[in-house]
């Protein structure tokens, strides 16, 4: 059983990281394909190996490089549990030569951009077979949209959903001082249209990237 999802924020003029979501029986894969595949997410059916990696290419040239684990988090519904997050705050949409020539052979499904000052949260919720969703998770509380839903062999299903919030001081403050610390790989590169990933968590557990723009 496998299932895979492309997506963006944006239009393909302005938008952010084009990310890519599979499923493979009990295991679920999140990649950013701007960052060539360099580091990847895996949330495997072994809840305490959930873990964020780099890939076999990018080891080889930063052999210092290691990767994060972390345990499944608690449900915060009956059957419902929030795997994963992605933050795409307005400010960091942009325009990509490379993206923009990837659209032409790829699918690539596209997110309405969030209004200035607001961020799209795109979340990847497991379903336990015994859990009350109407539509999809968050379809009511949160008016959250449909990005794509992945069956796995458990009987589990993963749902991939998007809302948009405001940006909090706190994301504001990372994106600032992220910004700061990589203008000049942004300089040395001679590239405009080059992205990040802040990688961080919660106090529930609860694990993130915030897509940023160089």
């Amino acid at each position: 059983m496998r299932t895979t999802i492309r997506f963006a924020v944006g239009t393909p003029d302005r938008h952010s990281t084009v990310w890519s979501t599979k499923s493979r029986r009990n295991d679920v894969y999140i990649f950013a394909r701007v960052i060539g595949g360099s580091i990847k997410v895996s949330l495997h059916e072994d809840p305490d190996h959930w873990r964020l990696a780099f890939t076999r290419e990018h080891v080889d040239r930063h052999a210092d490089r290691r990767p994060k684990e972390w345990h499944r988090p608690s449900e915060f519904a009956l059957g419902l549990t929030q795997a994963f997050a992605v933050y795409v705050p307005e400010s960091e949409l942009i325009s990509s030569v490379r993206v923009a020539a990837e659209t032409e052979t790829s699918e690539i499904l596209w997110l309405p951009p969030p209004e200035s000052g607001a961020a799209t949260q795109i979340t990847w919720i497991y379903a336990k077979p015994e859990a009350a969703v109407a539509g999809w998770p968050g379809r009511r509380s949160m008016n959250s949209s449909l990005v794509g839903r992945m069956p796995l062999a458990s009987g589990e299903v993963v749902w991939v959903v998007a809302h948009q919030l405001p940006v909090t001081d706190t994301i504001r403050e990372k994106v600032d001082a992220w910004h700061g610390a990589l203008c000049s790989v942004t300089r040395s590169s001679g590239h405009s249209d080059l992205r990040a990933n802040l990688f961080g968590s919660d106090p529930s557990g609860l694990r993130w990237f915030i897509d940023l723009s160089l």
